[in-house]
């Protein structure tokens, strides 16, 4: 299983082709993509959700402020 972990903030216009292209360069291996939200403000969110909906490999966190 690999894991790949990536921190964003703001990441919009990133975040499918990201996720396009190292779901299409691990397509053979069992993996999870999962995003850490640093409070992100431009929709990068609802992004992720769409896309968790679409690709059960893609998980998230949103941090929260404290």
């Amino acid at each position: 299983m690999i894991t790949i972990l990536v921190p964003i903030y703001n990441e919009l216009g990133n975040i499918s082709k990201f996720v396009n292209e190292v779901t299409q360069i691990l397509k053979n291996y069992n993996h999870t993509i999962i995003f850490v939200d640093d409070n992100s403000n431009d929709g990068s969110i609802q992004e992720l959700e769409k896309l968790k909906r679409k690709n059960s490999n893609v998980k998230y966190i949103k941090r929260q402020n404290k």
